[in-house]
């Protein structure tokens, strides 16, 4: 990942902003440096793989109740649930919208509900520390009957 494009863009752009403090920068060109990208969390299925037993014991114990925390002898429930969701997404990544619905249409995509409005999204897909997270070639669903 180092030997591309984005990744030059971006090592760029954070020294330009080393280099500058507080000197007057046009909002259109902050836009232009950070623009709004969509992306969505992601759990790589290879890191759920090498990691299965601890995440699912973190998305087991995301939608206990405070109730059912104090009973299992969590005194202070709410900050170890927060702490719990942190742990998982340590085993997250973030990737472009349009690369996640790409994997969608390629049926890559597994979702788990954990709680009342949490989810995991777990994808198809290869990560490493040198070089990310890579998609594996899916088969474009058949959307005509």
């Amino acid at each position: 990942m180092k030997e591309t494009k984005y990744y030059n863009q971006i090592v760029d752009m954070l020294r330009w902003l080393s280099a500058t403090e507080d000197d007057g920068i046009s909002s259109k060109k902050v836009r232009e440096l950070f623009r709004n990208i969509q992306s969505r969390n992601i759990i790589p299925e290879s890191v759920y793989n090498n990691n299965s037993e601890q995440i699912d014991e973190y998305m087991e114990i995301i939608p206990l109740t405070n109730k059912e925390l104090k009973a299992r002898g969590h005194h202070n429930p709410q900050m170890y649930k927060r702490k719990i969701k942190s742990e998982l997404e340590n085993y997250m990544m973030s990737i472009p919208e349009w690369l996640f619905m790409k994997c969608y249409k390629q049926d890559q995509i597994r979702c788990e509900q954990i709680g009342r409005y949490d989810q995991v999204f777990f994808v198809e897909g290869e990560y490493s520390s040198n070089v990310g997270f890579q998609v594996l070639k899916g088969k474009e669903e058949n959307r005509f009957f």
